[in-house]
Formats: structure tokens, C-alpha cells, sequence
């Protein structure tokens, strides 16, 4: 499409006067752009700049006929050559947008400016064939002869809608899984508080089962230790080997349950947090002999129990109770767990061959041997956390 030339145009603004009116500015190598392009070649050069621009680009008069055009905006909404030519430019509108448009076109032809159009707004175009298509409009206006033109700059933004709704879409994806992921915590959470509480009912069940259950086997049994020993008194006079071996077999069966009593209160008062340590000067040796002799009865046929203490010291500040607890577990083990006619011995050891220094800061060790079996333990500081027992106080 040839262009014809176009008069000089008219300053609009105080702007473009302020620039009419400048001197020429000098630019390097001016020569020879003037001697390369005359009148005709710029002509040509406005020519070609107008119909091979990427975008689409229209010139309207004041009643919004279509003066001018480039290919561009032919092939943008699916016109041929000429088509457009001398139509409303409301043709390129969407139906309910053209009245609408007329109004806005006839505000603006009363005062003009340079701005994008519609800013902050969808705006659309249809094409020949009825199809509409997403575009932005740029607007600039300029005057020849007094008549006054509008330029307008379109672009097909419909890629770029595309990516922004698949960036939306994508968006909205992702908030949505982080939502179903949430949603999915808050239940998990829900569940793991319900399941703490039911463990924590359960446990209190347990608790005072046990609790209950060890105070109310401890009255029988207390009445068992009674009514032997009360046997064993009846038959001083007239010993009988019988009564003395059932009596003797009841008394260690009566011990072995208290013992077990024992053991379970003090898993329970060590898994509830509630058991208390309370040290006190002790002879371990004492202490020892005394546990062996009360606990000898459990001995099974031809077992024999030997004491061996290791060390020159012998006394020491522990929790009583605890330590007991702790021989017991260790002898009636060894019993338990050794054959019959088998002979062990039971060594509590002093903390580094009784060094004075090192007591006040390790554990004692005891320790039960035989020739098939072999188990430790030891106290103080060698108990696990947080149910630690306090460390050794001096020895003497």
C-alpha cells in the first residue's frame, strides 16, 4: 500500500512546540543521512515503517471512519486488502462494545491525549469472522490541514493471556494442594491428639489397676506371711519335716509375689514420672547379705549362693528401696534363668577398687556369675535417665 506524503504536522501540546521551536540538533555523520535520504526516500522510509510494523496500526478521523491501515491489522482480524478501508472503526469491536465505544470515542475526540486504552481493562476484538480475540490499544492523535486524526496501536495479546491463565490455573492448582494438604495435617494432627488421649486415659487405667491391684493382693498375701508364720510357731515343739519344707515353699512364693509387687509399682511410678529418689547412708555389704539370705529360699534344687564382695569400701549414700529392688531382680534372675545344681555367686563392686574421689561420682556394680549364665546391673549413676539415682555420697 503507497503512502501519499503528508504536510508538515502541527504542534499539540507546549511540549511539542517547545521542541518545533529548538535548534537543529547536530547529530555525528548528519551529511551523510541527509545526503542518503531526500524527501521521496523518507517518504518511502515512513511507507515501509508503517506497513511492515508488527503490530496493527490504524488512522480514524473524528467521526471514526478508517482512513488508513497496515497489513498487519488486515491479517490480525482476517480482512484482505481494502476491506477496511473507509468503515466504522467500531467493525473491529465486539457487538455490545460498539455503542458503548462510540461514546468513549467522542469523549476523547473532545480531548485528546496520548494514553494506553482501557488500562485496567479486558479489551477485545473481532475478528471477519466473529471470532474475538484479546488486544491492548495504545491511542495517540496528531492534526493535518486543521483536520484532526487518531492513530491507534493494536496488539494481539493472546498468548500472553494464555500464559496468564495457565499461570493462574497453575496458581490455582498449587493453592488448592496446599489447602488439601493442610486440611489433610489438621486431620492428621486431629488424629494424633485423639490417639495421646486415649492413650493417656488407657495409661491412667493401667495405673490404677495396678496400683490397685498391688495394694489388694499385699492384704492376702501379708495374711499368708502371717498364718505361716504362725505354723512354723505351732511346730517348734513338734518339728516336722514336711510342714517345714511347705512352710518354707509358701514364705518364698509369698516373697516371690512381693517382688513382683514391687517391680510393678516401680515401672509404673518410673513411666508416670512419680518416682521419688530418697538417698541414705547404707553398708552395702549388709544390705546384700540381708536381700541373699531373704531371697536363698528361691533357689531350686542343689543351687547354691555365694556372696563375694569386691573393694574395700562398703558404705555408700543410695536410695534404699531402689537398690533393693535391684538385688532382687538380679538373684531371683539368676535363679530363674540357671539350672538346677548350679552354683553363683552375687559381687557388688566398689566404684574404681573404692577409690574415695571416683565414689562421690560412679555407680556400684553388681553383678551375679555362674558357669552358664551372667547378668549386670548397677546403680547410681548407671541408671538410665531421668529416673537417675543421685550420685554416691563419701564413704567411710
Amino acid at each position: 500500500m503507497r503512502l501519499r506524503a503528508l504536510p508538515a504536522l502541527r504542534p499539540q501540546d507546549h511540549r511539542d512546540e517547545s521542541i518545533a521551536r529548538s535548534p537543529r540538533v547536530s547529530c555525528q555523520h548528519g551529511e551523510q543521512f541527509r545526503g542518503a535520504f531526500g524527501k521521496v526516500d523518507i517518504a518511502r522510509v515512513c511507507e515501509l515503517l508503517f506497513t511492515t510494523a508488527a503490530e496493527g496500526l490504524v488512522v480514524v478521523d473524528g467521526s471514526g471512519c478508517i482512513l488508513m491501515h497496515n497489513p498487519r491489522l488486515n491479517t490480525m482480524f482476517g480482512y484482505a486488502e481494502g476491506e477496511l478501508l473507509g468503515a466504522g472503526v467500531e467493525v473491529l469491536l465486539p457487538d455490545a462494545a460498539r455503542k458503548r465505544h462510540v461514546d468513549h470515542r467522542n469523549a476523547y475526540d473532545k480531548k485528546p491525549v496520548q494514553r494506553s486504552m482501557g488500562i485496567g481493562m479486558d479489551l477485545w476484538g473481532k475478528r471477519k469472522d466473529g471470532t474475538v480475540l484479546p488486544v491492548e490499544v495504545s491511542l495517540n492523535h496528531f492534526e493535518v490541514d486543521g483536520a484532526r486524526f487518531v492513530m491507534g496501536l493494536v496488539t494481539d495479546i493472546t498468548l500472553r493471556r494464555v500464559a496468564q491463565d495457565e499461570l493462574k490455573r497453575t496458581n490455582q492448582e498449587l493453592e488448592d494442594r496446599v489447602d488439601q494438604r493442610t486440611a489433610e495435617l489438621r486431620e492428621a494432627e486431629h488424629n494424633v491428639r485423639e490417639a495421646l488421649e486415649a492413650e493417656k486415659e488407657l495409661n491412667m487405667l493401667k495405673s490404677r489397676f495396678v496400683s490397685m491391684a498391688s495394694h489388694e493382693f499385699r492384704t492376702p498375701l501379708s495374711t499368708i506371711m502371717g498364718s505361716v508364720d504362725l505354723i512354723a510357731r505351732y511346730t517348734e515343739d513338734t518339728p516336722n519335716d514336711k510342714v517345714e519344707k511347705h512352710v518354707t515353699r509358701i514364705r518364698g512364693k509369698v516373697r516371690e509375689m512381693t517382688a513382683m509387687l514391687n517391680e510393678f509399682l516401680s515401672l509404673e511410678k518410673i513411666e508416670q514420672g512419680h518416682l521419688v529418689c530418697v538417698p541414705v547412708e547404707l553398708d552395702i555389704v549388709h544390705l546384700t547379705i540381708e536381700m541373699i539370705e531373704e531371697l536363698r529360699t528361691l533357689a531350686k534344687s542343689g543351687q547354691a549362693i555365694d556372696y563375694d564382695h569386691e573393694g574395700g569400701e562398703r558404705n555408700a549414700t543410695l536410695d534404699r528401696q531402689m537398690l533393693s529392688n535391684v538385688i532382687s531382680n538380679l538373684v531371683t534372675n539368676a535363679v530363674k534363668y540357671s539350672p538346677e545344681g548350679s552354683r553363683w555367686s552375687c559381687a557388688p563392686a566398689s566404684p574404681e577398687g573404692g577409690s574415695p574421689s571416683r565414689s562421690r561420682t560412679r555407680g556400684w556394680a553388681f553383678r551375679t556369675r555362674t558357669s552358664s549364665t551372667s547378668s549386670s546391673a548397677s546403680s547410681g549413676a548407671a541408671m538410665p535417665p531421668p529416673y537417675r539415682a543421685p550420685a554416691l555420697g563419701s564413704t567411710s
